[in-house]
Order: C-alpha cells, then sequence, then structure tokens
C-alpha cells in the first residue's frame, strides 16, 4: 500500500496539505516518485500536521524533498496544524530489537487520527540492527542505567519547549 492511499484511508485533505508543501518546493512533479518511497509522504503530512516532530526526517527524506535540514518543514498558511497547543504529548520508545522508525510505521493508523503530539525517541546502535536506550560495556552490563533516563528526559524536554 502506497503512502497516499494509507493517507485517504485516515485523512481528508492530507494530499492537498502535501500537495501545497511540494508545490511551494517546486517538488509536486516527483510526487508520484516519492509517493513510492515507504513512508516519506506520511512521515511529511505527520511533521506538517504538527503531529510529530521534524526531527523524524532523516537525511535521506531531506534530499527527496529538496531541503538542507529536517527543521526547514514548515506549515503552510492555508494549513496551519490541526493540533492546539494544549494538546497532550506522548512519548514514543520502540522495543530493544526495533527502532523509531518502524515504530512509526506501525502506529501510522493512530497517528494520523490522533489529537496528541507524538515524540519519537531513537535509541542508540549497540550491535548491527539492536537499539537500545541502555549503555552497555563491552560485557553487555549496563552502565549508568540512570542515564538513559537523563538523557531521554532532555530530549523530550528540548523537543516540547
Amino acid at each position: 500500500m502506497k503512502d497516499l492511499d494509507i493517507l485517504h484511508m485516515f485523512v481528508n485533505d492530507g494530499e492537498k496539505m502535501i500537495d501545497a508543501y511540494l508545490q511551494n518546493r517546486g517538488k509536486l512533479a516527483d510526487k508520484q516518485k516519492m509517493n513510492d518511497h515507504h513512508g516519506l509522504l506520511v512521515d511529511l503530512y505527520l511533521v506538517l500536521a504538527g503531529v510529530v516532530t521534524s526531527d523524524v526526517l532523516d537525511e535521506e527524506a531531506c534530499v527527496k524533498l529538496c531541503i538542507m535540514t529536517h527543521s526547514e518543514v514548515v506549515w503552510k498558511e492555508e494549513y496551519p496544524p490541526t493540533l492546539s497547543h494544549e494538546a497532550p504529548h506522548i512519548v514514543c520508545l520502540h522495543s530493544m530489537c526495533g527502532s523509531s522508525k518502524q515504530l512509526r510505521r506501525f502506529l501510522t493508523p493512530f497517528l494520523l487520527k490522533s489529537k496528541a503530539h507524538c515524540v519519537f525517541l531513537q535509541g542508540l546502535v549497540e550491535s548491527g540492527d539492536r537499539f537500545s536506550y541502555l549503555e552497555r560495556d563491552v560485557h553487555d552490563k549496563v552502565v549508568n542505567p540512570m542515564g538513559a533516563i537523563h538523557a531521554a528526559s532532555h530530549r523530550i524536554k528540548m523537543l516540547v519547549s
């Protein structure tokens, strides 16, 4: 299933919002190609709607959207954020063997209909594709277990304040 199909299932005017953004960036002609890149347009919509923070757009997404940095993605005036400043913030932490990107894909139906700002925190790479919020030594023993909590809370504070 392509991104635009997913958006049509859950969101009114999602494609119009994306079209306005892409037209403003001179990338409207590339929309169908972007639609084949799984997750790009859904992530773009989630950022434009204010549901998730712009840091979900990785370097590859920035290249495809012709932006220098993810923080350049801003709401179009004719499509202001649908969420109020009072909307609750939900912190989303992926599992030990997952990633924030995988969790975002899994939660897409909820995110497209939610009335909350969601912040996705990415753990650090431990080995291979294993991500964790914990710091471990060479013997796989957890080092400074409270450090992960402090690092996560600091990141949340920076993102939502």
